[in-house]
């Protein structure tokens, strides 16, 4: 038999409501007494307090949507797994661009669950209460790009609401000089990296730029110290200058083509617009991954050589056939040098920017 003594007293409805709890459902479904709630004083039923309690549920209810954000957000984020093409390349910019706006959304919900917490929500942004409504106030457009596979982030907002300009506003307002400072680095980011996807199938004459796999290992033969001068002819959008920048070396580029001149001093380096062959200096380390049509590897790591310093060190990529040719071996035969051939399919690979399946030779020549 139950003894009814022990039985505890069942919580009133409303105190089981209204008591915390953790997940999302949970606080939209207060979200939603909150609201009915508020209709009861109409009934006569003292309900002093109550549109208060619904400002509040509001503000947890945002909270609790933008905190359900992060995974698709990374997800939209995810650098690609796929062998590039230009319908995939579309697809991923696409992909990024909706993940900028999502997290753009979720900045704007946090913020509005703020100001509906404190009372302070400006009246044009009273009726913004769902995600999509966020949604619709933050997101850019996209622009018209050069190709039928371009897809632009223009950063220019879509809407023209007034409620989009406030919320942008307050937004920017609210940001830390450190937020702000994360967020331009990230837009300078971004548009490089559209300038250099506009480039990808392009068909530049000798425009393959060193995958990350072989780059890594060029730095690791050359054993760059911090301070050392370093020089990457034909740079391209600066593959092997950009590894070389982060270990704290000097690094000059030159590029003849203005476009690619352009990527290389957006990404902040040192830019010399001319014929490599024409170019003069003197470096510690020379990284090079030189045009290989018709031998013009072997005219440029010959010219590389004579711009070392003593003690120098050169290490450049070249067609395996063209290490063969025009007495380019001979002349290896009378420096300090050592070469190999890399694996096949080296510049055929998910890292590759322009693929080729030219068999590549890796030199190495130090200068006494």
């Amino acid at each position: 038999m139950v003894d009814y003594r022990q039985v505890p007293e069942r919580e009133p409805a409303i105190d089981r409501l209204t008591k915390p709890r953790n997940s999302a459902g949970w606080t939209i479904a207060r979200y939603c007494f909150a609201v009915f709630a508020e209709t009861l004083p109409r009934a006569g039923i003292a309900g002093e307090g109550k549109l208060q309690m619904a400002k509040v549920t509001l503000s947890e209810k945002l909270r609790a949507i933008a905190d359900g954000m992060d995974s698709t957000i990374a997800d939209k984020l995810r650098p690609s797994s796929q062998n590039w093409t230009p319908k995939r390349g579309r697809e991923e910019a696409s992909r990024r661009h909706e993940g900028r706006n999502l997290k753009d959304a979720q900045r704007a919900l946090r913020l509005l669950a703020d100001l509906h917490a404190s009372g302070d929500c400006p009246p044009e942004l009273l009726g913004v209460k769902t995600k999509k409504d966020v949604i619709e106030l933050t997101r850019t457009r996209v622009g018209a790009g050069g190709g039928y596979y371009d897809h632009i982030d223009t950063g220019e907002l879509s809407s023209k609401l007034p409620a989009a300009a406030i919320l942008r506003s307050m937004l920017r307002s609210e940001m830390s000089p450190a937020d702000r400072a994360a967020e331009n680095e990230r837009n300078r980011v971004a548009g490089i990296q559209q300038k250099i996807d506009a480039l990808r199938g392009a068909r530049i004459e000798g425009f393959f730029p060193t995958p990350s796999p072989i780059v890594a290992m060029m730095l690791g033969y050359a054993d760059i110290s911090p301070g050392q001068t370093v020089l990457e002819p034909s740079a391209g959008i600066g593959s092997i200058a950009d590894s070389a920048l982060s270990l704290g070396a000097d690094v000059q580029c030159v590029e003849i083509r203005p476009s690619l001149c352009e990527i290389l001093r957006l990404k902040g380096h040192k830019v010399e617009q001319a014929d490599f062959t024409d170019f003069s200096g003197q470096f510690d380390r020379i990284l090079m991954n030189p045009p290989f049509e018709r031998g013009a590897d072997c005219s440029h790591v010959r010219h590389a050589f004579s711009l070392l310093k003593p003690g120098g060190k050169l290490v450049a990529l070249m067609a395996d056939s063209s290490a063969f040719r025009n007495g380019f071996s001979d002349w290896l035969e009378t420096v300090h040098s050592e070469s190999w051939q890399l694996p096949a399919g080296s510049f055929n690979c998910i890292e590759s920017f322009n693929r080729t399946g030219v068999n590549v030779r890796i030199v190495i020549i130090d200068k006494n």
